[in-house]
């Protein structure tokens, strides 16, 4: 493996293209003669976490998102389109006492993120990805706090 400190422009650009593709950390650092490790470090430091549901679908996180029948927890309602049913809406999370929040598992695993998923785009969770075109890398794009976005790893100490 080659001992470079630094990824170029073009590696990170193959590093998204074969995400996007399923290629493991293993492949891709074969591919770029560089370790895992590093490609995993370089995913983690720039992921930006979207907080905007998918196609058709209004960010909605609750585990209850499927069964709930609750209506008008904010009136006047706040939503633009005034939905019936307040699952539909993005605001509920904030305003529903029986709100349980839901991650998805893929977050807790290698690659952490949603780049390549078939799901991608008509989930309503929170959508974890690494792109070049985005925003300030480790940024939450929405209204809310931002959760942690993946498992804490713990730095071995030299005592």
């Amino acid at each position: 493996m080659a001992n470079n400190k630094h990824l170029s422009l073009s590696d990170r650009i193959t590093i998204e293209s074969m995400l996007e593709k399923h290629h493991t950390f293993k492949e891709i650092g074969s591919f770029l003669d560089k370790d895992p490790t590093t490609i995993s470090k370089e995913i983690r430091s720039r992921f930006v976490t979207l907080r905007t549901g998918g196609r058709y679908i209004q960010y909605n996180n609750c585990q209850l998102r499927f069964s709930c029948s609750k209506k008008h927890l904010c009136h006047p309602c706040h939503s633009s389109r005034k939905f019936k049913l307040c699952r539909n809406c993005s605001m509920c999370n904030a305003f529903c006492d029986e709100f349980i929040p839901d991650t998805c598992p893929k977050h807790s695993k290698p690659p952490y993120i949603c780049n390549g998923c078939g799901k991608r785009y008509t989930c309503s969770l929170e959508n974890i990805c690494t792109s070049l075109k985005m925003p300030t890398p480790g940024t939450v794009h929405f209204f809310q706090n931002p959760a942690p976005a993946f498992p804490s790893q713990k730095k071995k100490s030299n005592t």
